[in-house]
């Protein structure tokens, strides 16, 4: 009897568990680039936010960018994906609802309008030779930096991305490649330095643990039985 109480407690506390594991993982990244030289920097791409469940699905706003005198000046939403990170395909929505059907469903690697880093070959780390790794602290919190060359033109540009400990193995990267180099390590950030041009371009990502709202929650698992 103690044996089939302890047994089942162990269940319990197994399943308990994996119920945390997965309610940790739904929230929302954010991704931002710029461009920066010694005469200051802007914004290389509006803010994209993007929305992932518990399920390691993904929900992408396509939108339609609009420029006034060289800055942003709003966007129209043209569809939206829906990403299943791990079968690798993305469907596509003319809308947001949870009795829409895709007009289209393929894979990733097809996938022409939006954000491709989710793509295989699609990596800022692509062809970056001498890929060296180290620890170093960044605001106070330790991170490995991974830095690396790439030849461009007729200049020679360094690559520097700044990886944290978690999330772990976190389905959505900016870089693959230097995630997998730090026992997969979150990318946070990959900087782009091209002194003969006096340029650096930027791209930073965020993860915010979230409770989704449940009518978008209802939505993505709608979509991943379509």
């Amino acid at each position: 009897m103690l044996y089939k109480f302890c047994f089942f407690i162990f269940l319990l506390f197994v399943n308990f568990s994996c119920s945390q594991k997965r309610d940790d993982l739904s929230g929302y990244i954010t991704l931002q680039s710029e461009i920066s030289s010694s005469k200051g920097s802007e914004s290389l791409t509006p803010v994209s936010i993007l929305t992932i469940d518990n399920n390691k699905n993904v929900l992408e706003f396509n939108v339609k960018l609009k420029r006034f005198n060289g800055e942003f000046a709003g966007a129209d939403t043209l569809n939206v994906f829906f990403i299943n990170t791990q079968k690798g395909i993305y469907s596509a929505y003319k809308k947001i609802g949870i009795d829409e059907k895709p007009y289209l469903s393929e894979s990733i690697e097809n996938k022409k309008e939006g954000l491709s880093f989710l793509k295989r070959d699609v990596d800022f780390f692509a062809d970056v030779k001498d890929i060296k790794i180290k620890d170093t602290i960044l605001n106070g919190n330790n991170y490995k930096l991974a830095i690396g060359f790439k030849k461009a033109d007729n200049s020679e540009l360094k690559y520097e991305a700044y990886i944290s400990k978690t999330p772990r193995y976190f389905p959505v990267q900016i870089s693959k490649i230097v995630s997998k180099e730090t026992d997969g390590g979150f990318v946070e950030k990959v900087r782009i330095i091209d002194k003969a041009n006096d340029r650096i371009i930027t791209f930073k990502s965020s993860y915010e643990k979230k409770e989704l709202p449940k009518s978008i929650d209802k939505i993505m698992k709608a979509w991943s039985r379509n």
